[in-house]
């Protein structure tokens, strides 16, 4: 992903340099310049997400709560969590998503031991525990498989400009 970015954006860097020389030297294709970096900047961008939506998620499991990342001194770190583990049950009661792990870490559970999966770890499975009642547990969980997102993007500005000129052309 960071090579095919890298790429990306090296090609848009040497095409606006060499529009920007051209520009040097024939003043007249100067708009050319300024019209290609924040539109070629869009394609950088454009180019990226299409290529990320068509593969498919790496951190994606169909049941328990995957942890994509952990908080530096949280409560997961203490407990050894981290990046592709699943939490798959917490005290022998299964959670398959978030809201059923929200639940079960109720302000009264106390000294919870949690099942942790992960398939890049040998053992794949291990149990972990934390001592006391849990703060909040210091995770950003990955999205579930029929969760749409966590967070919508809006359009750039570009987009807004395009969608506004189409609109009044109607």
């Amino acid at each position: 992903k960071a090579r095919r970015s890298a790429l990306y954006l090296s090609i848009f860097s040497l095409i606006l340099l060499g529009l920007a020389f051209l520009a040097d030297r024939y003043p007249s294709l100067a708009i050319v310049a300024v019209l290609f970096s924040p539109f070629g900047h869009e394609l950088v961008i454009y180019l990226g997400q299409k290529a990320e939506r068509s593969r498919p998620p790496v951190f994606q499991t169909d049941s328990g709560v995957m942890v994509l990342a952990v908080h530096p001194g949280s409560p997961a770190e203490k407990m050894g969590l981290g990046p592709g583990d699943v939490i798959r049950s917490v005290n022998g009661i299964t959670v398959d998503d978030l809201p059923a792990l929200v639940q079960e870490l109720s302000p009264w559970v106390v000294d919870p031991i949690f099942t942790v999966e992960n398939s890049l770890q040998t053992p794949s499975s291990r149990t972990v525990s934390f001592r006391g009642k849990v703060p909040p547990l210091g995770i950003i969980p990955a999205p579930h498989p029929h969760q749409r997102f966590y967070m919508r993007f809006g359009e750039s500005p570009v987009q807004r400009l395009w969608n506004r000129w189409r609109r009044k052309r109607k």
